[in-house]
């Protein structure tokens, strides 16, 4: 090796080794960083939705009322769908006119019958004339051997006609589903977990497609708003644990842990700071919408004495 090659791996051994230090150091400085306080938060809904009538009629019956739990497919009110059951029926009875008439080979069976009595029939005779040559007319072999051709015919005609059958069929099936879609859409049915918050119609009220019926909010998880110092953002802080103390009255509070979920990326001009929320579960409802709350972002080493495990 030549002298000058020697300090040229040092150079880059020694390189190797900075590089190799600085990635535990970066994730120290991460592992280090300080806990975050933000006073002035608020409870916010993660989701909520005001579920419409799908079809027009008239609200047969209402099954919920105003502050009732609900879950995703639940049935909160029935329009009235006399109509379209009974189209649903006749779709049935129609699908099982042409499920039968797809299954039956009678007309099949029949053909390929007659044909082999055909050919039979002609085979005895070509048997007849190859002993007595004038025993039977050539006119007459010419019927037979048309009968035959002619059967033969008729079974592709009985396998058309029962393949036409089979997509009767399919047809009929699909204007079963179309049916059966119909009166499903005269139900109303709750698109999520939540509580009910308003019932906007009454029964016998007559709706229109896309008129709001219920309101429904999601209450077992919730989110906690607030606005952070811009100086105080960390690239990769979504993720982190966050502590809430949620304002109950006045002067009861209480305490739980979620996850820093969304960091606004733009600072506002005229406060220099950003809209921040964190999720959090709320499994007995006790928190509530519009609450006032205090948001602090744990600093990595205080995760384990978090009272409550994140989500």
């Amino acid at each position: 090796m030549s002298r000058t090659a020697i300090p040229t791996a040092l150079l880059l051994a020694t390189l190797a080794l900075r590089v190799t230090a600085v990635e535990p150091q970066a994730d120290a400085e991460r592992d280090a960083a300080p806990a975050v306080s933000i006073r002035g938060a608020q409870i916010t809904l993660v989701e909520e939705v005001k579920i419409p009538a799908r079809e027009m009629g008239v609200l047969r019956e209402i099954a919920v009322r105003p502050g009732q739990r609900v879950s995703t497919g639940e049935l909160l009110a029935q329009l009235d769908d006399v109509d379209a059951r009974l189209t649903a029926d006749q779709a049935a009875t129609e699908l099982k006119i042409a499920r039968d008439a797809a299954t039956n080979d009678v007309q099949v069976r029949a053909a390929r019958k007659s044909h082999q009595v055909s050919l039979a029939e002609l085979k005895r005779a070509l048997e007849a004339v190859e002993k007595i040559s004038n025993v039977i007319s050539n006119t007459e072999l010419d019927r037979l051997r048309l009968t035959a051709e002619g059967a033969e015919l008729a079974i592709e005609q009985a396998q058309l006609t029962q393949s036409a059958a089979v997509l009767e069929q399919e047809l009929r099936t699909s204007k079963l589903n179309v049916a059966q879609h119909q009166v499903e859409k005269h139900e109303i049915r709750s698109s999520l977990d939540g509580v009910v918050v308003q019932v906007a119609r009454n029964r016998g009220e007559w709706v229109e497609p896309g008129t709001t019926v219920f309101h429904i909010l999601r209450l077992d998880t919730l989110r906690c708003e607030g606005h952070m110092a811009s100086s105080q953002v960390r690239q990769g802080m979504e993720g982190r644990p966050v502590r809430i103390t949620v304002k109950l009255s006045k002067d009861k509070t209480k305490q739980l842990t979620g996850r820093l979920t969304y960091v606004e990326p733009r600072v506002n001009p005229i406060k220099e700071d950003v809209l921040v929320w964190a999720e959090f579960v709320n499994p007995d409802f006790t928190i509530l919408p519009g609450m006032k709350a205090e948001m602090e972002l744990l600093a990595p080493q205080q995760v384990a004495r978090s009272e409550t495990p994140a989500k």
